[in-house]
Parts: structure tokens; sequence; C-alpha cells
């Protein structure tokens, strides 16, 4: 069996003992063979034994010397791998001790990591405890600004936002006044100094005009605000500049000219407002134009042209259409907005608009110049003129007629003691009036409606009459055979806002006005057909009957 010694050679143990056998058998031949020359020569056969033997030791000791030759080359051969192995084995070693010192000190970094961010986790959970109170405060303040965000988007917009921090940047002047004249600190809030302006304001500068239809009539309404001082004995006759006092609507080449105000002509584009849904009005197109006012009003009297008003409406809650109220008037005052909610409620309007209020000015020079400038839009202008030319209606007075369920609403008005602005401060003690009753007045029987009628055809000489009615067929088939011309009617549904517009333009557009005093379609009717006659002086006392 072949091994590796300590230096690296080859023995081979079972040849060394074969040669020292053969060795130590030819010397024990020899030496016999010297001291028996005379031997027998039975020795002599066994020394030709031997001989052969010694041969047959020869060739066995020429292929041992041959294998050892052999394995003298191998292990040559293998002692250079070995030296080969040793050096790699040597650069490993050095390279592991490499490695085993980086990894001590990646051990070594881990540990200060994992203490450091022991250390950091512990000064952190501290600092949370000790701001767990600021937390709570600072999630107590947000969740009032969500609720006070809430309310603003609900009820106010940005002017009124602008002007409520105009007015507590006035508080804090106050505050610091008091303090310098040593007077006791100013303790109410916001509104309730907003409210003590008001009251402050109230019944200031009242202006009791003379009796003209362009006066206000002060005692028929309690006054709520400053009253303007307007030239009550204004005759647009001699005004030589009166596009920029009250506008008379004329038609020219097809078209009737454009109200302007402050560089502004007409309607400018839908502007969009600062929350997220729309807000839509429930109400009918005469209801939006009165509120309309209220808002004009008061973007005249501060001279602003950015004052915005909601656009959208349903005129009847039942309705399935949405109107625009830019598609249907037009005016320079102000624009109209989309996702605007509407300010006329809120204190901070009631401050701005101090003195404005419909309420206050209306039948004043100044109410007039606001009211010239709302418009329907010149569509239903030329619809009307179209729709009149084609009715024949060149010599025809106008009547207005409420039915149905009127009784009822026009009595509800009576007993809540809603103002009727067009009759008190326009035509009462000015027009002809028909009953002295109640009842009359607000729902006139259909014999006195066409005994009223027959009396004013044969005084003026009309040769048709237009109802804005919407009076069922009994009572139109009745008021047909009873009235002496030829009576004509447009179809006007409550829902239909288009429709309405053109038969407010229609009535207003007679030669001669029969209204309720207590309809508001019927004081805007009045409204516009006094623009039409140029606000004359004479015209409520001699082409207005009131019921």
């Amino acid at each position: 069996m072949a091994r590796f010694g300590p230096r690296g050679r080859t023995e081979t143990t079972g040849s060394i003992g074969i040669v020292l056998a053969v060795v130590a058998v030819v010397l024990l031949l020899v030496l016999s063979f010297r001291q028996g020359s005379n031997a027998s020569d039975f020795t002599l056969v066994k020394i030709a034994e031997y001989k052969s033997r010694q041969q047959h030791l020869r060739v066995e000791l020429k292929q041992c010397q041959s294998t050892l030759s052999k394995d003298g080359v191998a292990a040559q051969s293998q002692d250079a791998e070995v030296k080969d192995l040793m050096r790699k084995n040597k650069a490993l070693d050095l390279e592991n001790q490499k490695l085993v010192a980086e990894s001590e000190l990646l051990d070594k970094k881990s540990i200060e990591c994992v203490e450091h961010a022991e250390t950091q986790k512990h000064i952190w959970s501290q600092e949370d405890l000790q701001n767990a109170a600021l937390i709570r405060r600072l999630e107590a303040q947000r969740a009032g600004l969500v609720a006070n965000s809430t309310h603003l988007v609900k009820t106010k917009g940005m002017k009124s936002m602008l002007l409520e921090a105009g007015v507590l940047n006035l508080m804090k002047e106050h505050t610091a006044l008091r303090a310098m004249l040593k007077l006791a600190p100013l303790t109410s809030s916001a509104e309730e100094y907003l409210e003590t302006l008001l009251v402050k304001w109230q019944n200031k500068g009242v202006h009791n005009g003379t009796n003209a239809i362009m006066n206000v009539n002060s005692s028929e309404y309690r006054v709520t605000g400053r009253r303007r001082k307007t030239n009550v004995d204004y005759d647009w006759t001699r005004e030589q500049t009166s596009a920029v006092r009250v506008f008379f609507q004329k038609r020219k080449n097809g078209a009737y000219n454009r109200p302007s105000w402050m560089g502004h002509v007409g309607n400018g584009k839908l502007k969009k407002g600062v929350h997220d849904t729309d807000y839509i009005s429930q109400s009918s197109l005469p209801q939006q134009i009165r509120m309309l006012y209220d808002y004009a009003l008061c973007a005249m009297g501060n001279n602003a042209t950015s004052f915005v008003y909601p656009a959208y409406f349903k005129a009847t809650p039942e309705a399935d259409t949405i109107d625009n109220l830019q598609n249907l008037i037009e005016t320079p005052l102000l624009g109209f907005c989309a996702q605007c909610r509407p300010q006329e409620t809120t204190a901070e309007f009631k401050l701005a608009c101090l003195g404005t209020a419909t309420e206050t000015t209306y039948g004043s020079i100044f109410f007039w110049r606001m009211r010239s400038r709302i418009r329907f839009l010149n569509t239903f202008l030329l619809a009307a003129d179209t729709w009149m030319a084609e009715q024949g209606l060149a010599k025809s007075m106008g009547v207005r007629l409420r039915r149905g369920d009127w009784e009822q609403e026009c009595t509800n008005s009576w007993q809540f003691g809603s103002p009727q602005l067009s009759y008190t401060r326009l035509l009462q003690r000015r027009s002809k009036e028909v009953s002295a009753d109640f009842e009359g007045q607000c729902y006139p029987s259909i014999p006195q409606v066409i005994k009223t009628v027959n009396s004013v055809v044969a005084e003026h000489g009309f040769e048709k009459v237009y109802f804005s009615s919407n009076a069922n067929e009994k009572d139109w088939d009745a008021l047909r055979q009873g009235i002496t011309v030829p009576i004509v009617r447009r179809e006007t549904p409550d829902n239909d806002s288009t429709a309405i517009a053109i038969d407010i333009i229609i009535a207003s557009k007679q030669k001669y006005l029969i209204t309720n005093r207590f309809d508001l379609t019927g004081s805007q009717m009045v409204e516009l057909f006094l623009l039409e006659h140029y606000l004359k002086s004479e015209t409520a006392a001699k082409w207005i009957t009131v019921w």
C-alpha cells in the first residue's frame, strides 16, 4: 500500500521486503559456496536451484526498480501539486483572516446601530408623550376649521368672507381706540358687532320726496336703512346724459340697444364660484328678478362691477329642467355665477348694502337707474315683437288676470302684510282703481273684468286686448263672449321661464295696462310699462288701471 511520507515521497513496503530477502539469500549462497568448495552434489543441485531463484529475483528486482522509478515520477508530480495547493491554501487563509476582521467590524457596527435605534425610539416616545396635549388641541382646531368651512360653503361667498375680515380689522382698531381712551374693553363677537352697526345706522338719512312717480312713498313701508336722496324731479327730456342715469330701451336696425354701466355692456361670461356643488334656488322667474334687484342696487351703490348672483334656479319644485338666469336676463351691473351661494340674508351683505335695499329705494331715480339696466335678452324682445305683429296688436291694451289657486295665494299675501311696492310706491293715488274691497282687488269676478275692459276699450278705441292670464276654458269662453273686441293670450306654463319672459314683455308693450296690486309678475309689467313710456308723470294716471 502506497503512502506519503513526511517529505512527500512514496515508500513501497512490499517491494523493500522482497529486495532485502533476495540480498540475504545471495549473501548466504556466497558464504556457503566459499566455505564448502568440496560440497556434495546435493549442494550443487541446491546452488543451481538458488541461481535459478536468483535469476528470478533479479527479474523481480528490475520490475520493482521500474515500479519505483514510476512511483518517483508520480511523487515528484504530486509534490508540485501539493506545493500549489499549499500556496492556494495560504492565500485563502489570508483572505479568510480579512473576512473575519470585516465580519467583526460589521458585528460591532450592527450592535452600535441597534443601541442607537433603541435610544432614538425611546427619545421619540418621550417626545410623543410630551406632545400628546398639543396634538389633541390641533385636532380640535382642525375639527373647528372643517365645521367653519362647511358653514361658509353653505351660507357665505368669498366677498362675504372678505367683508367679514374687514369688519374684524375694524374691531381690532375699535379695541385699540377704547384702550387708548381708557374705556371698557369690547367683549362682543364679530356677529354681535355687525348687528350693533346695523342698529346704530338704522333710521338715518330718511328722505321724504315729492309726490312723483319716481319718488319713494316712505309712508307705505317702514324704513330699514339710509334713504338715498335723489333728484325726484328728474325729467328725461332735459337729461343729455341719460345713458349714465336711466337707460331707455330703443330698437334700431332690427335690434335693441344694450345697457351699459362702468365700462361694461351686457352680460359677461358665466363665473365659477368656490363651492363644490351648484346652488339651485326654487323660485319663479319674477321672484328671481326681484331678488336680483337687491344685488344690482348694492353693486350700483358701491360702484362695484364684480358682484355675482347665483345663475341657476328651478321655476317650480316639480320642474324637470334647471334654468340659467344668464340665458334670460341681460345686465352689466353684476355677473352670474355657478357654484355660488346667495348672500342677501347674511349680516355682511346687509352691512355692505345698507341703504340700497329694494324696499328702501323702490321708485326713486336710484332704483330706476338700476331697473332700466336689467332687461330681457334681445332674443325674447324680438320674439315678443314678432308675436305681436302676427296677432295684430299694434293698437291694443294688456290685462293681467290671475285665476286658479291665486285666490288663496293672494289672501295669504294680504294677511301676512307683504308689501306691494309697485302699487304703494308707483300707482297708489295716481292710477285708476276698479274696486274698493279686498275680494275685488285680489280676485275680480269675470263680469267685473268684462265690464272694466269694455269701458277702457270704449274710452280709448282699442282694437284688441292681450290677456296675461291662466284662466280656465270656461272663464276664457265667457271673456270672449262678453268683451266687445277680439282677445288673445299666449300659452304660459308656470314652469316655462322663456314663456313667462315673453309674456311680461308683450304686456308691457301694450298702450294701456290693467294690473293686480298683489301680483309680483304684474308689478314687473308695470315697471317695464313705465320705462316704455319714459317715466312720464302722467303715465300712471292716464294709462294704468288697478283692480
